[in-house]
């Protein structure tokens, strides 16, 4: 039984699960999924929080890739006579698809982003990806000015790569042939939102003394449709809802509540709090005996709204955001085309941290005034506060060669040299080998001081 490495597969498929991957390997072992009879992923499974962006999936375990097999028996040992019918029941060869004057035409919800060692191809219709190896993303190059009839020329000594690629790309539906290119326009490569502020995060701690009321109206008036609320401290739900009582009647349409958790609290309170507001997306309780996804018998829930999680990290300060984890990535078309743009993290957010202070993320160490003293408003209008929403991967260093760059969650706050333009201190991935291993520490670091850029 063949011991396949996911990190050195240079050609495949996931997605996002809160086990791990799916995968689909391109190669004559794992063709597609029904050619595998047994499928065992094993993973180390890290515990832990995953906050600091608004439309966040908290997964309670996420895969070390770094460490996932993928244990697959052999088809064709284990049942040769069904394989041969299978075999007989693939596709045809390939010029039986396709006039020789035919294009081949990658569908423009699928695009090829190259990195160093691999290309991924994000499918921003159907939020999902596919990892391929930089070849491919040559020859999709030469499928926007060639025929197949002239393909074939180009690949004249290597037609099986030639009917390889174009097979996955087909059995995948990632494309079709047609005769004229130009009647296929590409989705244009722009971003914009009517909101001055899209996302906000205001931290607590026992001593914070916020105007909640009036940073809701703030909020509102800037246009903030997703909220994370964090608090650092045994907070009751008392207070709590005190606190998202004067929510109510304004435009965030999504609420992430992080909050310690308190043994006396039962998980059907948690609900019933979800039940009250509506537009609560998450709450993640930390400090909680276990790490794992609540299960909810009060009510029928919208997907993605009113889900509860308890995780057993401790959550002490802004210190813990940060984390590029794949489960975090963001495949669609509005994320795709706004980390292409403008930067992931820091694009139209606005924070407020637990002494009051108004910065661009809690974890920076500039800041532009207490809210007290000026508004949200009067902040998110400065050019200076504004200047970071431009900072794109590929204008950071190591990022810029990675694949997964314009679905990166992104920190500017932690990176690798104090440096503005660094790679985020706690990514683990590593683009030139395409190999994933343990973040850096921040103990007894500092947060990148923003101060001179």
């Amino acid at each position: 039984m063949p011991d396949i490495e996911l990190n050195k597969a240079l050609l495949g498929k996931g997605t996002n699960t809160a086990l791990g991957f799916r995968i689909v390997q391109f190669n004559e072992v794992l063709m597609d999924e029904e050619a595998c009879t047994k499928v065992e992923i094993y993973s180390k499974a890290l515990n832990g929080i995953r906050f600091g962006h608004p439309f966040h999936k908290f997964i309670s375990k996420t895969v070390n890739l770094n460490k996932l097999r993928v244990k697959v028996e052999d088809e064709r040992e284990q049942e040769p006579e069904a394989n041969e019918s299978k075999r007989a029941a693939q596709p045809p060869a390939m010029g039986s698809y396709a006039p020789g004057d035919q294009y081949f035409y990658l569908f423009a919800c699928c695009l090829p982003v190259k990195g160093f060692r691999r290309t991924l191809i994000c499918d921003i219709g159907r939020q999902d990806y596919y990892i391929v190896p930089n070849s491919m993303h040559e020859f999709l190059k030469l499928c926007r000015k060639h025929t197949y009839g002239e393909l074939k020329q180009l690949y004249a000594d290597s037609t099986e790569s030639l009917h390889q690629y174009l097979r996955f790309l087909l059995q995948e539906e990632l494309g079709v042939f047609v005769d004229d290119l130009g009647r296929f326009p590409d989705i244009p490569n722009v971003w914009d939102h009517p909101s001055d502020i899209t996302n906000a995060i205001i931290d607590a701690e026992a001593s914070s003394d916020h105007d909640y009321p009036a940073l809701f109206e703030a909020l509102d008036e800037l246009g903030c449709g997703a909220l994370e609320l964090r608090f650092f401290y045994d907070i009751s739900l008392e207070k709590l809802r005190d606190i998202l009582q004067h929510l109510k009647g304004h435009c965030s349409h999504a609420i992430n509540i992080v909050l310690q958790h308190r043994p006396e609290t039962t998980p059907e309170a948690y609900f019933e709090l979800c039940q009250e507001h509506g537009r609560i997306s998450t709450i993640t309780a930390f400090g909680a005996p276990f790490s794992r996804q609540l299960k909810n018998t009060l009510f029928q829930h919208v997907d993605g709204m009113g889900q509860v999680f308890y995780t057993e990290e401790m959550i002490t300060s802004e210190a813990h955001c940060g984390l590029i984890d794949p489960d975090l990535f963001l495949f669609d078309q509005q994320s795709f085309y706004e980390g292409k743009n403008f930067n992931s993290c820091l694009n139209r957010k606005i924070s407020v941290d637990r002494k009051g202070d108004i910065k661009n993320c809690p974890s920076m160490l500039e800041s532009y005034g207490h809210h007290r003293e000026v508004t949200l408003q009067e902040v998110a209008s400065q050019p200076a506060f504004r200047r970071y929403w431009g900072i794109t991967k590929d204008q950071v260093s190591v990022c810029q060669d990675c694949e997964f760059r314009l679905v990166c969650s992104d920190c500017r706050a932690y990176t690798q040299e104090d440096d503005l333009y660094g790679k985020p201190m706690k990514c683990g991935f590593d683009p030139y080998t395409g190999t994933w291993a343990e973040a850096q520490s921040l103990s007894n670091h500092q947060p990148v001081s923003t101060t001179s850029a």
